[in-house]
């Protein structure tokens, strides 16, 4: 079993995945006007700034430099697991899942 979140913020991540269905992205957090679903958390979150990364049309988080994955403190912040993000990672990227899927399997699990 994972580990639960903070409600309120999974309520709004749930939220924001489902209204942004249309602008999902893969292998990165934030890729031209797209999202993955942890990057729609960062924005929920509002926590960092985007800035260019060294890969065309692909974002970085402008403090931690992260394109990938959710820097610890912020997953922390939320209460969200490792295992729960590479879970996340695994059905937007190699699954492809969309988003109300990958809200509908955080609202059942996290």
């Amino acid at each position: 079993m994972m580990k639960k979140m903070d409600p309120k913020v999974k309520a709004l991540w749930v939220a924001d995945l489902i209204e942004h269905r249309d602008k999902q992205c893969y292998g990165a957090l934030h890729c031209q006007d797209r999202f993955c679903p942890l990057g729609r958390l960062v924005e929920v979150m509002n926590f960092d700034k985007w800035t260019n990364a060294a890969v065309p049309y692909r974002y970085k988080l402008q403090k931690s430099g992260e394109m990938i994955a959710l820097p610890k403190k912020l997953r922390k912040q939320v209460g969200l697991s490792k295992e729960a993000q590479r879970h996340i990672v695994l059905m937007n990227d190699t699954g492809r899942m969309p988003f109300p899927q990958i809200a509908e399997w955080i609202e059942e699990n996290l």
